[in-house]
């Protein structure tokens, strides 16, 4: 009885269009959905009085910070290490990732001295696990120093 099925080319044909049909069914109709436009706004006086806010360069928020913390610009984006330095530096690097999410961390790097990626991705995570360091007074930072 079998070997009647396989060898009937009609019964098998049907048979897999059955399959077919069950297997793979035909797919929904696209329903089409009809968007209403947008109000337009027609207030020109008040588009005019609130202008869009200009973004801050990286510049001006580096020296936004390093006169914060009574550091020059050139040290925050300079090479060197000194420990009066790093918490200014560490600040900016938070300052400018927050002020400008558009900016990657290679392109915040190009803005401190062409340094690498990993360095402010470890400045913003010291910051995040230490929390921002506040800034000090050259006055009470030479008054530590004195006490070493």
């Amino acid at each position: 009885m079998a070997a009647d099925f396989f060898n009937d080319p009609v019964k098998l044909a049907a048979a897999q269009a059955r399959y077919v049909a069950k297997m793979h069914p035909p797919a929904p109709k696209p329903v089409a959905v009809i968007i209403p436009p947008a109000p337009v706004k027609r207030d020109y006086i008040h588009v005019a009085s609130n202008p869009l806010p200009v973004a801050l360069t990286v510049k001006q928020i580096i020296a936004n910070v390093a006169d914060a913390y009574g550091v020059a610009y050139e040290d925050v984006v300079g090479p060197r290490r000194s420990r009066n330095l790093l918490p200014a530096r560490f600040a900016a690097y938070y300052a400018v990732s927050t002020a400008r999410p558009d900016f990657s961390l290679n392109q915040i790097a190009r803005h401190f001295g062409r340094r690498d990626h990993t360095t402010i991705l470890n400045g913003l995570r010291k910051v995040r696990r230490c929390g921002i360091p506040l800034p000090v007074s050259q006055a009470a930072y030479s008054r530590v120093e004195a006490a070493r």
